[in-house]
């Protein structure tokens, strides 16, 4: 018998193990992809009329918004001295964020045929590719607000006539890279999925700003029709050796993405310094009973570890601010840091900013719970160093300090049965009131003290 229950015994410790439990969990269709860049451009464009002398909308040179193809900027085949032109240009950068450049090449700048009048005025030329349209015909660039017209306090750049390049040679335009942002006026990407204004403006002759007055974007019914393109265009001065003349050029525009890239260029400038200096100071406020110091918080640019008040030598751009944090510790960043730590470089120049820590007050709640009898919570008062609180109440002490925990009222046929609780950090409640706890800055405890009736 004792034989037979053995056997048993052993067979079903067989069986049981010949079965193993299991479970699987399977995540399905997983996907990398990747993501997009799209430019897209549209153009609204305003000339001199060649009937009226007046200011008159372009159709041909405007376009809505699209990929550019056969599309033309400028247009024009019969220019007079004083002419002029505006364009803004919209571009939409569709998904991520993305640094914006202007390509302006110079393809040809031609005399054509070389009349009398030219030759009376000193065209002695007659070299296909050696026209003077180019050299008087002026250009202006400015970050618009979409209104097509150049206003106070919106930013003018460097402008100029295209002659200044050699047939084939390009001028880049910076719109937006990690040194410079036309619309910011520091460096930084154009955010995704947003649209930006650029004005451009061209004058047979000499371009004189005449900025209209700001309207902060209120842009109702003003186009330069009505107020004027904000240049003056004077062609008084412009003799006769550009006439017949010609000349093309292609303007480009590029978007490039800006992460993992934050230190792109639209073009390297030569002799301009490519580094700067970054200076993040440590500050430490310790009002809540804190000890720390600030050796305790090491700190950062990128990847690189830097010290407290020294004067970094970094390329310029842009670059995160970041520290090894101490729990209990708020952190805020001031000077030239955003608030999620990030600051532009100035190439040359000189960038700060500070880190200030502050001590989190520790937090003590008291719990009452009464078993048994007639009584309430509130018929025991609860204290923390001799001060009543409410039950279920959140109070602030200091941190690194010994707190008494009580109850001040013992209410008649209850006993003291337990006090339970542990802090976030793991600090344990007193095994019984009145007792004590220390709490460091950022914890917080709840102690919930039962009293039963006997």
């Amino acid at each position: 018998m004792s034989l037979g229950v053995v056997v048993f015994v052993a067979a079903m410790a067989i069986t049981a193990t010949g079965a193993f439990f299991s479970d699987s969990e399977t995540s399905v269709g997983n996907v990398l992809a990747a993501g997009a860049i799209d430019l897209q451009i549209d153009n609204t464009s305003y000339v001199t009329s060649t009937s009226t002398g007046q200011l008159v909308a372009s159709p041909w040179t405007t376009w809505t918004m699209r990929d550019l193809t056969i599309e033309k900027f400028f247009d024009f085949s019969d220019l007079k001295p004083g002419d002029i032109g505006e364009d803004t240009i919209s571009l939409h950068v569709d998904n991520n964020d993305s640094y914006l450049c202007a390509d302006v090449t110079l393809t040809s700048n031609n005399e054509n045929t070389l009349v009398e009048p030219e030759a009376e005025d000193g065209d002695i030329t007659n070299d296909p590719n050696g026209g003077e349209l180019a050299q008087q015909v002026n250009f202006a660039w400015w970050a618009d607000d979409g209104d097509n017209v150049l206003e106070t306090g919106e930013n003018l750049l460097q402008g100029g006539p295209l002659g200044a390049l050699a047939i084939g040679a390009t001028t880049t335009v910076t719109l937006a890279d990690s040194v410079y942002n036309i619309w910011t006026l520091q460096g930084g990407p154009v955010p995704g999925a947003s649209v930006r204004y650029v004005g451009k403006a061209w004058c047979f002759g000499t371009i004189t700003p005449n900025p209209v007055a700001q309207d902060n974007g209120a842009d109702v019914g003003r186009s330069p029709l009505t107020v004027g393109t904000g240049f003056t265009c004077d062609g008084s001065q412009v003799g006769n050796t550009a006439q017949t003349d010609s000349l093309t050029a292609n303007v480009a525009f590029r978007a490039v993405q800006s992460r993992n890239n934050g230190n792109f260029q639209c073009v390297q400038r030569q002799g301009e310094p490519t580094t700067g200096t970054l200076t993040v100071t440590k500050v430490v406020t310790n009002d809540n009973g804190g000890t720390a110091v600030v050796g305790g918080f090491p700190l950062f640019v990128d990847s690189m570890s830097i010290s407290s008040g020294v004067a970094t030598t970094t390329s310029a751009g842009l670059h995160t601010v970041s520290e090894s944090g101490l729990f209990g510790y708020s952190a805020t960043f001031s000077g030239d840091c955003a608030s999620d730590g990030t600051v532009n470089v100035p190439a040359g120049g000189a960038a700060s900013c500070t880190i200030t820590n502050d001590d989190i007050q520790p937090v003590v709640t008291l719990i009452k719970n009464v078993v048994g009898g007639e009584s309430a919570p509130d018929d025991f008062d609860l204290s923390i160093d001799s001060g009543i609180v409410t039950s279920g109440s959140s109070n602030g002490v200091s941190a690194n300090a010994s707190h008494e925990l009580d109850e001040e009222v013992l209410v008649a046929g209850y006993s003291q049965t337990s006090v339970t609780g542990t802090s976030f950090l793991g600090v344990s409640c007193p095994a019984s009131f009145p007792g004590s706890v220390v709490l460091t800055p950022g914890d917080t405890i709840t102690c919930t003290v039962t009293n039963t009736f006997d």
